[in-house]
């Protein structure tokens, strides 16, 4: 999802706990772009929506990742290892291909 929670959303209670302290807000909705928590959104009693360094593109991200801009890279924080893995896995694929294609 990209674009912005809609303000009047922000005010409905129930919505993933939102209101059930008498607070209301967005992020208890859906984490906002350029943030991330590993639920997706923000909880009244521990989950926050933490800056990526770098910003995010969506609305809920759930990590944020390693990037290389200008050469260097940029430290994000990354909760899920199934993405490391999977990325992996692919890299392995497309070496593997490359390497038959030589012969």
């Amino acid at each position: 999802l990209v674009g912005a929670v809609p303000p009047m959303l922000c005010l409905k209670g129930n919505i993933n706990g939102n209101g059930a302290d008498g607070e209301y807000k967005c992020d208890r909705i859906i984490c906002p772009e350029g943030t991330w928590s590993s639920s997706g959104r923000a909880s009244a009693s521990s989950s926050v929506c933490s800056v990526c360094p770098g910003g995010t593109m969506f609305l809920g991200t759930t990590s944020c990742f390693a990037a290389v801009v200008d050469g260097t890279y940029n430290y994000y924080q990354e909760n899920d290892w199934i993405q490391w893995v999977t990325l992996g896995i692919i890299v392995l694929i497309i070496l593997v291909l490359v390497s038959r294609l030589s012969w």
